[in-house]
């Protein structure tokens, strides 16, 4: 067994090369944020990482698979923060809660900027391959599953799926992330608002 004070040369070359891709995406990232993501151009990003141009394209064949992978990494944020909820008897406006705190977050992150309706129209593309099976649909089946168990306590009406209730919910709350021109105070004070709205239709009178 090698020690671990002496890395097999090949697990070097792989920590290496993962370093790289991560500075790579780092300064994509900054560079949407920046420029926007229509006008970022990979010239300046693979400069701003320190590598030639072939290099970027060796980790990211397009900008597009830089934004996939922010956006992955942002609904991977969002599951786990729904996801934590999951043993606590948290009720559904306690999740919903959570929600919004999570995409609050992610607008902080990058700072308001167009780059979250970038984001969030890969997202509703990558929505339609989950719907194909092409891939996972991550938040829509977290957000789901707590739907499902708020059903069966009795808070919300049995006469809609609990999927489709999950999926109204995320159009709503990305459709007003998407449609506020900027960020500013009253920000979660129109989340919270929905939040209520949307849960007092679920509620119905068949719960």
């Amino acid at each position: 067994m090698v020690p671990s004070s002496a890395p097999h040369p090949q697990s070097q070359r792989e920590r290496q090369r993962a370093d790289t891709r991560e500075r790579i995406y780092q300064a994509a990232v900054a560079e949407f944020l920046r420029s926007g993501y229509g006008e970022a151009q990979i010239p300046r990003i693979a400069e701003a990482a320190g590598v030639v141009r072939g290099t970027f394209y060796f980790h990211f064949p397009s900008k597009e698979h830089v934004l996939r992978e922010l956006m992955e990494r942002v609904e991977s944020e969002l599951v786990e923060r729904l996801r934590a909820q999951r043993g606590a008897a948290r009720s559904l406006r306690d999740v919903l809660s959570t929600l919004v705190d999570a995409i609050t977050a992610v607008n902080e992150a990058l700072e308001a900027s167009k780059l979250v309706n970038d984001v969030l129209a890969m997202y509703v593309r990558a929505r339609d391959e989950a719907a194909s099976g092409e891939r996972d649909r991550g938040v829509l089946d977290e957000l789901s599953h707590h739907v499902a168990l708020a059903v069966e306590r009795g808070e919300l009406r049995r006469d809609v799926e609990p999927e489709r209730m999950a999926a109204l919910v995320l159009t709503s709350v990305f459709g007003l992330n998407v449609s506020r021109p900027s960020q500013d105070g009253s920000a979660r004070a129109d989340f919270d608002l929905l939040v209520e709205l949307l849960l007092d239709g679920m509620r119905g009178t068949s719960a």
